[in-house]
């Protein structure tokens, strides 16, 4: 059917009650499924560095659909290769893009239409420095009229749903992540620093900005964006950053007298589409190692033996019991001996309680 004033504003009415909670974003896809036959709707984002896509809140799709789109066809799609011409904020049907005859030879063609579609119109919602997002409803209608009512329509609900994006964008830190961030941002001993797409800080605590002033692991260029001096680290935060980023949500490293750890907000489709991607990056300060001469002297207080004490700064300086009995060409149980000894001089009993000993002694 074409489109309805009254089913538009219904349609207005549901984008601003999804915004309060008082309705769902999947409720709004369903409601706009109504305006075409045999449609099915979606919210998804394309990103241009690597020519591919998904969805990111869908209705009426087939789940094979969405995960063949995107593992493969969203590189393809002849409508996601006109992006530059899709004006922001105007809905238009695929037939603007690329001519009917040459789109029905198209792969992307046969592949929809393997899902019973046939046509389909979008809009483009917003673009930032690397993806574009949109709303799109494929149909199985090819009627031109009835279509190009439909992207009318998608025109008159773009205002709305840029709104919706502004709202994510500037509303989202006291939603997200200030839950999961404001026990750490009162705490003296971490740094902590938001990080979200394209490695905007979004913010930091104060030991954070402390970290990044001496800029010695991370530091904010002059246009606001993190870079972390250790390589991996920043590999592994830019692809935590990723939209369709499925790995582990925590990632750890060990950097001289600090460790780095890096969180990836969870949160709900709809949340991470309107408002982006963010990772918390955490920074410790670890317990300065001690010196040989200082470990030395430590064994002595201890009232250590020499070889106590060669097992004890060695077993303290990471060295494993093999490695010790090798470099002192002894049998390895006689370096169990020897660290069972200091075992019960010093009073702990493991090699981990034995380094933090060593670790926690004032020099």
């Amino acid at each position: 059917m074409l489109h309805a004033p009254e089913t538009t504003s219904d349609l207005i009415d549901l984008i601003y009650a999804s915004l309060v909670g008082e309705a769902t974003w999947q409720q709004f896809l369903n409601k706009l499924n109504e305006t075409l036959p045999g449609a099915a709707s979606t919210l998804f984002f394309h990103d241009h560095r690597t020519g591919q896509g998904a969805a990111s809140l869908a209705s009426g799709f087939d789940p094979v659909a969405l995960r063949d789109y995107s593992a493969h066809y969203s590189s393809i799609n002849p409508w996601m290769q006109k992006l530059a011409e899709t004006p922001i904020g105007i809905g238009i049907t695929g037939e603007q893009l690329i001519d009917r005859r040459c789109f029905l030879r198209h792969e992307y063609y046969s592949f929809i239409n393997g899902f019973g579609f046939e046509a389909g119109i979008g809009a483009t919602l917003f673009h930032d420095s690397s993806c574009s997002f949109l709303i799109s409803t494929l149909t199985s209608s090819a009627d031109a009229d009835r279509n190009d009512a439909a992207a009318r329509q998608l025109t008159m609900l773009a205002p709305h749903l840029r709104r919706a994006f502004r709202h994510y964008r500037t509303n989202r830190f006291d939603n997200v992540e200030a839950g999961i961030t404001a026990s750490l941002f009162d705490a003296l001993d971490v740094g902590v620093i938001v990080v979200g797409e394209g490695l905007k800080i979004r913010t930091a605590s104060e030991t954070g900005r402390s970290w990044l002033a001496a800029g010695e692991h991370v530091r904010m260029s002059a246009l606001g964006t993190l870079r972390v001096v250790d390589t991996a680290a920043q590999e592994m935060l830019a692809t935590m950053l990723a939209r369709g980023y499925a790995g582990p949500r925590t990632w750890a490293s060990y950097l001289p007298g600090a460790k780095l750890s890096l969180i990836r907000v969870l949160q709900d489709q709809i949340s991470e589409y309107l408002a982006g991607t963010s990772v918390i990056l955490v920074m410790e300060t670890l317990p300065k190692s001690p010196q040989p001469g200082d470990l030395a002297a430590l064994a002595r207080a201890l009232k250590l033996s020499n070889a106590e004490a060669r097992v004890f700064i060695e077993i303290a300086g990471g060295q494993s019991i093999a490695q010790i009995a090798e470099k002192a060409e002894l049998a390895r149980e006689t370096i169990r001996s020897q660290l069972k000894a200091v075992y019960a001089k010093t009073g702990v009993s493991s090699q981990a309680a034995l380094v933090r000993l060593a670790t926690s002694a004032r020099f």
